[in-house]
């Protein structure tokens, strides 16, 4: 099966978790499930003073408004600190969750990317909240929530969009601005400047419990077992699957804020597919070259030069926003200094890295053939 192809099917087996509401049927926040609309999309959708609203089926919610330059929509503005393991007192908060629409995006989105693109979208951008604000009304108060009042963002239109969020999300860009719900209608506020140190505290990567290391070493040598005609030893298999698991761990934390977060395997998996479906002018002689490369540093070196091409495309648009970011302070302070630098930080694993950068050579090979 060609690289492309088994990507694309691996990417579209992880989204569908993202899409898990029926045909037919869209959900509306905590509200109520609602027949799909018309063709026309059944939405109205009209501008306001500080809130758009978008209207359906006798409702009406406002438009989560979002920063221009990144996509990243406005956080709910943080009053407390928040314990992480209380899901009565704190929710997970998806800046983005474009499954809303997913019923009307033949009427909205003339060209829809792919699932694994809408679940990047999602997942890139996860904040820790309040459960009172964000969907569980509050006993004491009556007040509505997040998703009483807000529909959320409108999706993304393409993938190219999508990717220049995702990086902009994970890189920990902060709009200027939140949404405060507490205290009657919500309203768009200039966070103080110890809200916004205690929404941007950054995240310690934690060591992991010597008992998961030992589950996972057991579990991994299982595997191996169940391997034909293994190219490794046993003992190489489990240290580079270990290997990969760490990094996997501190990555998701590394780039991380106590309060805000995103899914580090869907995001890997979004830009690498994305990477492997950039459209770069490469030179005949130079793929040649890499083709026919016996040696397998040899090989892994031009690999390294056509990924490099890539990415400096993707990333071409993205790159002044983040350099800017980066130099206004906003950014994560573990981040590299580059967006072409995060993207190569996140395309993959160090386990994965070598396989994918040859494997990536090999795709526009194929390319090449197809289109003679």
């Amino acid at each position: 099966m060609k690289v492309r192809q088994k990507l694309q099917m691996e990417g579209n087996a992880v989204a569908e978790k993202l899409f898990d509401t029926p045909p037919g049927i869209i959900e509306l926040g905590s509200s109520p499930t609602y027949e799909a609309p018309v063709a026309d999309g059944g939405f109205s959708i009209e501008p306001g003073g500080e809130f758009s609203t978008i209207r359906h089926a006798g409702r009406e919610w406002y438009i989560t408004p979002v920063d221009r330059r990144t996509g990243i929509p406005y956080p709910i503005l943080q009053h407390e600190y928040l314990p992480k393991n209380n899901p009565y007192i704190t929710n997970v908060h998806h800046a983005r969750h474009p499954e809303r629409l997913y019923v009307v995006q033949d009427s909205l989105f003339p060209s829809e990317p792919s699932p694994l693109a809408r679940l990047a979208e999602r997942n890139a951008c996860l904040q820790l909240v309040n459960a009172v604000d964000h969907n569980r009304v509050d006993p004491n108060t009556g007040d509505p929530t997040y998703h009483d009042y807000f529909f959320g963002p409108i999706p993304l239109r393409t993938e190219a969009e999508i990717f220049k969020y995702v990086v902009s999300a994970v890189a920990g860009i902060f709009p200027k601005y939140a949404l405060d719900i507490r205290g009657g209608e919500p309203k768009i506020v200039v966070p103080t400047a110890a809200q916004l140190e205690q929404m941007r505290a950054v995240a310690k990567p934690q060591p992991i419990h010597r008992r998961k290391l030992i589950r996972k070493e057991y579990k991994v040598g299982d595997e191996y077992r169940t391997i034909e005609n293994p190219q490794v030893s046993r003992e190489e298999y489990v240290q580079r699957k270990l290997d990969e698991y760490k990094y996997q761990h501190e990555s998701n934390s590394g780039f991380s804020y106590v309060h805000f977060g995103y899914r580090y395997e869907v995001v890997r998996h979004f830009i690498s597919n994305y990477l492997f479906n950039q459209d770069i002018n490469v030179n005949e002689a130079y793929l040649d070259r890499f083709m026919e490369a016996k040696e397998e540093k040899i090989k892994l070196s031009l690999g390294k030069t056509l990924l490099s091409m890539a990415i400096d495309a993707a990333t071409l648009e993205v790159a002044k926003t983040y350099e800017q970011a980066r130099k206004h302070g906003v950014i994560h302070p573990r981040l590299p200094k580059t967006a072409r630098g995060i993207v190569w930080t996140l395309f993959a694993t160090p386990g994965q890295r070598a396989r994918l950068t040859t494997q990536f050579g090999e795709s526009l090979a194929q390319q090449r053939a197809v289109a003679a």
